[in-house]
């Protein structure tokens, strides 16, 4: 299954469009911003989007999207790249995987 590519896609866990869910709990920034945060190269943060080690989303322009909330301070939350691991298994993975799974209500078990 195609990823979804567009904002306007509707109805991914629960939010009314794919922006919503990229902009909930603080929002994602670009990879040329959040390496300027972190102090890191933009190729290194790309590299572990396409690796599925953080929680990223690629925009129809080929703009990488890094959700925010996964890092405290200039790190990883510990333990993010192991239930990333687990998350690339599951059946119709793609790149909104995370930001469901992450962002649902509730609890949700792997």
């Amino acid at each position: 299954m195609e990823e979804p590519s567009t904002p306007e896609y509707v109805d991914v866990a629960g939010a009314q469009t794919l922006r919503e869910l990229l902009e909930a709990e603080g929002g994602c920034l670009c990879a040329t911003e959040l390496a300027t945060e972190l102090d890191v190269c933009e190729s290194e943060l790309i590299r572990g989007a396409m690796e599925h080690r953080l929680i990223a989303f690629q925009e129809t322009s080929g703009r990488w999207v890094f959700a925010i909330w996964q890092f405290r301070g200039r790190k990883l939350i510990p333990g993010m790249e192991e239930v990333l691991k687990l998350l690339t298994h599951r059946p119709a993975w793609s790149h909104v995987t995370p930001f469901i799974f992450m962002l649902a209500p509730g609890e949700t078990a792997l």
